[in-house]
């Protein structure tokens, strides 16, 4: 204490000024390395994970546009309305193989990649039972037997 009191006031004043300086100065860089973690983390959520998101959103989407379109097709008896259903069906298959592929080469989490790995085991037995209704559909076979 005795080192302070001895001094001017002046001097004082300018270690008091220096200080605050160099603390602003600390704060400043730390802020700007936190706000750069923060971009990085935001570039990762915005072009990688939302990416993600909405292409399994879409992938989901599909298979409900499948359900209703099977669904269209046993409602009905009109064999063009059923063709036209037929082949929204398809192209939604098509849609969803192509968001599989993207979706599998994008993924890096090991959970991630166990779930799209039982995503593609059970499709297939999804997409059997689908075929199997189409077929009676177009065959005309009552549903409620």
């Amino acid at each position: 204490m005795a080192f302070f009191t001895n001094m001017k006031v002046s001097t004082r004043l300018a270690l008091g000024f220096g200080a605050i300086v160099v603390i602003g100065t600390a704060i400043s860089v730390f802020g700007a390395l936190k706000m750069r973690t923060l971009a990085g983390n935001l570039e990762e959520v915005a072009n990688s994970r939302m990416v993600k998101t909405f292409q399994f959103a879409a992938y989901k989407d599909n298979l409900n546009d499948v359900a209703s379109s099977v669904r269209n097709m046993v409602i009905t008896q009109d064999n063009a309305f059923r063709g036209s259903e037929k082949k929204k069906i398809d192209e939604s298959r098509a849609a969803n193989a192509k968001l599989l592929a993207l979706l599998e080469q994008s993924i890096e989490s090991p959970q991630a990649a166990e779930f799209l790995k039982t995503i593609k085991e059970t499709v297939p037995r999804y997409y059997i039972g689908i075929d199997q209704v189409i077929e009676l559909a177009s065959r005309g076979a009552d549903m409620n037997a």
